[in-house]
């Protein structure tokens, strides 16, 4: 289960770092996974 929530907790860093780079406007704002 400790694996799974790693793989969780790097998707969802890895969507929010895209997200970042693609709009650079919401920054701002926390992204959900």
């Amino acid at each position: 289960m400790k694996s799974q929530f790693c793989v969780n907790a790097f998707v969802v860093l890895l969507t929010s770092t895209i997200n970042t780079r693609i709009r650079p406007s919401t920054i701002n704002t926390t992204p959900t996974p």
